[in-house]
């Protein structure tokens, strides 16, 4: 049966793009966010994601997109990432290379709750897909299927990497995440020593490419 069309998402005029996928994967993985758009310097919507009307959703990253190079400009050094968060609508405004940026739209009370992780992701794999040289380092999280993935049994048992599923060692428990999150240091049957977190979406991530 075909789901109700309230449930579908607005059609797209604009085509995909390489860029789709990250900014698809960023909005899902975030909770609350409603829509992902990355501008370049003028503002123009290069590529964008999520819910919501396509021509709203560009005016809005638009107008950010003024505002943080306005934010550059003034005393203190140049405004890497802004943050609004109210109760009604929460944005968060992160600048890339070469004056590009990227715009996540949330949900009230929502721009705190967008993951570090996730972020760090997309931002890789756009400038990678772009060609830029970025300026600093970027963290390298990954995305990681991790078995069991019932909310009620958090330890991993079971992790897909290199094309196939290998068993976990738990080490450890990591400390200092947020409430919800979930971090462990493992053992790969491979040998790998890594760390694994799951978020409140029941999104696992890992802390290095393995080679």
């Amino acid at each position: 049966m075909k789901p109700p069309l309230r449930h579908l998402p607005p059609p797209r005029a604009q085509g995909p793009s390489a860029f789709t996928t990250f900014l698809q994967d960023l909005q899902s993985g975030c909770p609350g966010c409603r829509s992902v758009a990355f501008v370049d310097r003028e503002g123009e919507a290069v590529d964008y994601a999520g819910r919501g009307d396509e021509f709203d959703i560009k005016v809005a990253a638009a107008h950010w997109r003024i505002i943080l190079e306005e934010a550059g400009a003034l005393p203190g050094g140049i405004a890497r990432r802004i943050i609004i968060d109210n109760s009604r609508r929460s944005y968060v405004i992160e600048r890339l290379p070469e004056g590009y940026a990227l715009v996540l739209i949330c949900s009230g009370r929502a721009a705190f709750q967008v993951s570090e992780r996730a972020l760090s992701a997309c931002v890789r794999g756009l400038c990678r897909e772009a060609g830029f040289q970025t300026e600093r380092p970027i963290a390298t999280w990954v995305p990681v299927e991790v078995y069991p993935r019932h909310p009620r049994r958090r330890r991993p048992e079971w992790a897909h990497v290199d094309g196939g599923w290998q068993a976990v060692d738990v080490l450890g428990v990591l400390m200092g995440l947020r409430p919800s999150e979930r971090g462990y240091r493992v053992r790969l049957a491979g040998g790998a020593e890594v760390t694994l977190v799951r978020e409140p979406l029941g999104h696992w991530w890992m802390d290095d490419e393995l080679d």
